[in-house]
């Protein structure tokens, strides 16, 4: 099976606005995974520590190995893989103020596809989907929240050298996510465009240096239009 020179993510170095989504966890202070692994398949599961770490990240937030997640993935075919995963995250988010922490479930499916096309050029493409649900502690009391996001990236690469990047992402996100707390109880949805170019340079004692840049557009509802 062929691999791409480059993963399909690499030339970008913006995260996704859908991440907390997408993403198995925050940094994870304690994993342990077990799984079976055959040359089309994979089921795994892992007990971790799901807590998003405190603003100072010089030290370890360590805590009990009390989340759990599985995932299953499949190739169907050389260039592709498919996988679906669920997690219950425990004590994830941190409440606003002196709230305590919540927990969150989490459902994610994603299609990777990459082929080489000619002699030295690849394209690769990823669509994922994620959803988060969990019971948000606002000031009026308790409201649970079930928001989705979907995102579809893709790169162009040109000899090792030239690489052309884009994506594409919706999410609709809490309004304590964007410092929006007069609308505790609401969710808004995001739109967001990117696209990109890097060159790179010579290899240099283990490092890849490139040029490049990016341009993006956001589509905001009209409520959080003034703060951004």
């Amino acid at each position: 099976v062929q691999t791409c020179a480059l993963p399909i993510s690499f030339p970008n170095p913006i995260a996704p606005i859908a991440h907390h989504w997408l993403d198995s966890t925050h940094i994870s202070f304690g994993v342990v995974t077990t799984g079976i692994v055959t040359p089309r398949w994979k089921v795994e599961t892992s007990f971790f520590n799901g807590r998003e770490p405190d603003p100072n990240r010089k030290d370890f937030d360590l805590a009990a190995l009390d989340s759990v997640s599985g995932r299953f993935s499949y190739a169907p075919a050389a260039g592709m893989s498919l996988q679906l995963s669920a997690a219950h995250l425990n004590q994830a988010e941190a409440g606003i103020g002196r709230q305590p922490r919540t927990d969150v479930n989490r459902l994610t499916a994603s299609a990777i596809a990459h082929r080489k096309i000619g002699v030295d050029r690849w394209w690769a493409t990823t669509a994922a989907f994620g959803l988060n649900a969990h019971d948000a502690i606002i000031p009026t009391g308790l409201v649970h929240q079930t928001t989705p996001a979907a995102l579809v990236e893709s790169s162009y690469l040109r000899g090792e050298r030239d690489a052309w990047f884009g994506r594409a992402e919706l999410v609709d996100k809490p309004a304590h996510d964007l410092h929006a707390h007069e609308y505790a109880e609401r969710t808004f949805v995001l739109t967001k465009f990117q696209g990109g170019y890097v060159h790179y340079l010579r290899p240099w004692k283990g490092l890849l240096p490139g040029i490049g840049g990016s341009v993006d557009a956001t589509v905001l509802p009209v409520e959080l239009a003034p703060r951004y």
